[in-house]
């Protein structure tokens, strides 16, 4: 999957994050945890990054990042113990 997508499509997808920001409404909280998880099975660090901007952004809640990522993490094949770490134990660090 790494060859299928360059610096270039994963500009695009930064580009899509802006407009799900700017448009706003029903369904762009949907859109921005299905970028997450796109993007984390491309680029891991780069789908972190986005995620803190979004929160940063008010587009998703801590709640709603954390759950892209886990969905995201299970999908790009991370191990069930280390997702199960991360549904439960991040949550009530940061006090959600």
């Amino acid at each position: 999957m790494g060859d299928a997508f360059n610096s270039n499509k994963l500009a695009v997808l930064e580009r899509f994050s802006r407009v799900v920001e700017v448009a706003g409404g029903d369904g762009s909280d949907r859109a921005a945890g299905q970028l997450i998880q796109l993007v984390l099975s491309i680029d891991p660090l780069r789908a972190s990054a986005l995620s803190i901007e979004l929160i940063d952004r008010g587009v998703l809640n801590v709640s709603q990042t954390l759950h892209a990522l886990i969905i995201g993490g299970g999908k790009s094949g991370a191990s069930s113990g280390l997702l199960l770490a991360w549904r439960f134990q991040v949550p009530s660090a940061t006090g959600e």
